[in-house]
């Protein structure tokens, strides 16, 4: 009786989920949450450059069928470009350079172009760039992807940009990369400094 009590009291934890993992998770959520809603650029800059996010624009992979580890994303849009923010931990107790490398090897949503590696205070964000049409009605667009870890976290900004045809391909990619940069600038030590809470 005695043993099937403890049983029962191991398992009800278990459900609770007390491993570092979970706390993670639910840490990440909240953090997702703490960002802004809204990302200033210098008071001349246009309205359409402006990235805006709300609540709707959160999303929670955790409590979807099959979404255990894919953790929390929010976006971020303005006129020509998203930006979506995922922290996520694929249940991992430690997030490895060598994972980063493969979350970047097998990420299939575009054939990468090029790779680079972004220095974010003392964070080396490692990504991959290239250009893809969405569908038949998107038309091409420029992605990038953008990984690194903290706190036993992956934390990746994947960004899509209209392809501007009056540009070179290049201009594009600068164009996305100055995006890539200002949300990272304004969201990135919020979270960090809020995944460090642990």
């Amino acid at each position: 009786m005695l043993l099937k009590t403890v049983s029962k009291i191991f398992g009800i934890l278990g459900f609770i989920c007390l491993s570092s993992v979970c706390l993670a998770d639910e840490l990440s959520s909240v953090c997702i949450k703490k960002l802004p809603n809204r990302l200033g650029l210098e008071q001349k800059a246009p309205e359409t450059m402006r990235f805006i996010s709300n609540e709707t624009d959160i999303i929670d992979y955790e409590n979807q069928k099959g979404g255990k580890g894919w953790g929390y994303a929010r976006k971020y849009r303005n006129g020509s470009c998203e930006v979506i923010i995922y922290v996520y931990n694929r249940e991992k107790e430690v997030v490895s350079n060598e994972d980063i490398s493969a979350e970047l090897a097998y990420f299939d949503g575009f054939t990468p172009e090029g790779q680079f590696q972004k220095e974010v205070g003392e964070d080396v964000f490692s990504g991959i760039a290239g250009i893809k049409a969405v569908d038949e009605t998107v038309g091409k667009q420029v992605h990038m992807v953008s990984i690194t870890a903290k706190n036993r976290q992956f934390i990746k900004y994947r960004t899509s940009c209209r392809l501007m045809s009056d540009l070179k391909e290049e201009a594009n990619f600068r164009l996305a990369d100055m995006f890539t940069t200002q949300v990272l600038k304004e969201t990135y030590g919020l979270l960090s400094d809020c995944l460090s809470e642990e």
